[in-house]
């Protein structure tokens, strides 16, 4: 006879931490865009990455500004989304 494997849920009810999200947004943020500005490089015509790219930075195309200031406003865009995040979540989560 076979035995049925039991899965538990547990919900988790604690608040979010916001610098914990913070550094992972920023590390998420800041990958994401140096892979977009690497793809830009090799594949200059690809126009997906030079839109993303232009939400960053407003520097020549494939420069090391443009590499430097995007990485920069990455860094703040995503410590503003944690904190925005992180309040919101903490004050609408059930309280345990």
């Amino acid at each position: 006879m076979a035995k049925a494997n039991v899965i538990t849920e547990t919900a988790w009810t604690g608040p979010v931490h916001i610098v914990p999200l913070g550094w992972g947004l920023t590390a998420t943020f800041v990958v994401l865009f140096v892979l977009c500005f690497l793809a830009a490089l090799l594949f200059p015509n690809a126009e997906l990455t030079h839109n993303w790219l232009s939400l960053y930075s407003t520097r020549p195309m494939g420069s090391v500004g443009q590499l430097i200031e995007g990485v920069i406003w990455n860094v703040v865009f995503a410590w503003i989304a944690a904190v925005i995040f992180g309040l919101v979540y903490n004050s609408l989560a059930p309280k345990a």
